[in-house]
């Protein structure tokens, strides 16, 4: 009985699947193969794991020069995965393989990513899906231009990906050891970084409203719901506020 309620509550489901992200995630950064020298000892490889899945952007080992290839496309893994949420991916892999989604598992994707049960579940999810991936494919182009103009295509692409896929997720990490400190003044690289970040924060369900009711008039405005009013109220009035505070206190430092 007690097996039955929790794969059937929501909550418990949802802390279970990133549990088993987590696990997932440390036997793979445990293997050689992730680390560029000594394999990594269990509290880091699940601190890493657990930071990546959680989009926490805190690290105890350098992503750049500890973690191998492997490694690093390992955390990006968890970073997606975190970042779009377990339950959304495998209730879309179960969509895709024809099997039915249960009771819990529709309740869990609407009452997180829609406010109305106006849309299918298949329908939503994909819609999630695709937002993620095309906003994430649009931020990789654009970092993918200022790479290119320092590395190979390859390495250009594949270091424009995992910071678009980071920023948007609002992970933190970067292969580069020293993070974007490189970029500080390249503003093309802080204009989509600052864009992909702000955009994930938002989320989703803000952001579909925007698409479709156009709040910049004032019936648009009126349309929208309170959470997405409060969202974006929010968003504005904390990043304005943090830049000014920032230049204020920071002008005659840095």
């Amino acid at each position: 009985m007690r097996l039955h309620n929790a794969i059937n509550s929501p909550a418990r489901l949802s802390i279970s699947a990133f549990a088993c992200l987590i696990a997932v995630g440390t036997l793979l950064l445990l293997l050689p193969a992730a680390s560029t020298g000594d394999p990594l000892g269990l509290v880091d490889a699940l601190f890493t794991s657990t930071s990546a899945a959680c989009v926490t952007g805190l690290t105890v080992v350098d992503t750049g020069t500890a973690l191998t290839r492997f490694g690093q496309l390992v955390v990006l893994g968890l970073i997606q995965a975190g970042g779009l949420g377990i339950l959304t991916l495998s209730t879309v892999f179960l969509l895709v393989a024809g099997r039915r989604v249960s009771i819990a598992g529709r309740l869990t994707v609407r009452d997180t990513f829609t406010h109305t049960g106006e849309r299918s579940v298949s329908r939503l999810l994909f819609d999630v899906v695709r937002f993620t991936f095309v906003i994430e494919a649009l931020g990789a182009m654009l970092l993918f231009i200022r790479f290119f103009s320092t590395r190979g295509p390859g390495e250009a692409l594949y270091l424009a990906v995992f910071h678009a896929i980071s920023a948007f997720c609002n992970a933190g990490f970067s292969p580069f050891s020293d993070s974007l400190t490189a970029f500080r003044n390249d503003w093309l690289v802080n204009f989509t970084v600052c864009g992909l970040i702000i955009l994930g924060g938002i989320g989703f369900l803000v952001l579909a409203e925007v698409k479709s009711k156009r709040p910049l008039s004032r019936v648009g405005w009126a349309r929208i719901s309170l959470h997405s009013k409060l969202a974006l109220a929010s968003a504005l009035v904390l990043n304005v506020s943090g830049a000014v505070l920032l230049f204020a206190m920071e002008y005659h430092n840095t």
